[in-house]
């Protein structure tokens, strides 16, 4: 079985920055929610999810980079 990050660390490197740079707004964006609007449980969920999201193309961008 195969993690997210094997697959997504054959791509591009600019695409998968591209992608961690694009989520990263989107989790700007539901920050900024909170903080204006108060906690809400589908946001925290979103996050949260974002969250793995994010991670497993930062560590591809990390296997990216040693296997070049």
């Amino acid at each position: 079985m195969n993690l997210p990050r094997h697959d997504i660390a054959k791509l591009p490197i600019i695409e998968i920055t591209a992608q961690i740079a694009g989520i990263q707004r989107v989790v700007d964006f539901y920050i900024d929610y909170i903080e204006r609007k108060g906690e809400y449980s589908y946001v925290n969920e979103r996050l949260n999810y974002l969250y793995g999201q994010m991670a497993e193309y930062m560590i591809a961008r990390e296997l990216h980079i040693e296997s070049t």
